[in-house]
């Protein structure tokens, strides 16, 4: 199964840490924070949802 590392910020604290995509939509993701808020990619990386439209593209 095709996967990625991607690095992700939490919209709360700013704290960043990685991520791991995989093809069947699901997301692994360590060293998070004990936020509970949202998170997005940093700045030029992919969200699943790109990564994976890219993936069917390929």
């Amino acid at each position: 199964m095709k996967k990625i590392t991607v690095m992700q910020e939490c919209e709360c604290c700013g704290i960043t840490f990685p991520a791991i995509y995989y093809e069947n939509g699901s997301i692994d993701y360590s060293d998070a924070c004990n936020c509970e808020s949202d998170f997005h990619p940093v700045s030029g990386q992919p969200s699943i949802s790109e990564w994976l439209e890219n993936r069917k593209e390929q």
